[in-house]
């Protein structure tokens, strides 16, 4: 019988060639557009990100609907949304930056 841990990360695995729409609901995440706009920033970069470089593609990425006049997105919001990807085994932390797991 499979462990909990190899089922995440064989469901995780499963959705490589899918959206961000499909890994999240894989994981059982909320598909919020903050979440799919940082996943996507994940999957198109080969190296690992620093939370500056991925503040400010989603600057660039989220409508300003979403976004205060002028203020980069919420800090606390791209932590929490960090944690919560790095707690499903969706991104690993490699010194002080982050990439696909």
């Amino acid at each position: 019988m499979k462990t909990l841990e190899e089922k995440k990360k064989m469901r995780i695995a499963m959705t490589r060639g899918f959206d961000s729409s499909v890994t999240l609901f894989a994981c059982r995440l909320k598909r919020t557009p903050y979440r799919l706009a940082v996943l996507d920033i994940f999957r198109q970069k080969t190296e690992p990100v620093s939370i500056e470089e991925i503040r400010a593609l989603l600057f660039k990425r989220l409508p300003r609907a979403t976004l205060y006049p002028d203020v980069l997105p919420n800090p606390a919001t791209l932590y929490r949304t960090l944690a919560t990807f790095e707690k499903t085994q969706l991104i690993r932390r490699v010194d002080e930056k982050y990439e696909l797991a």
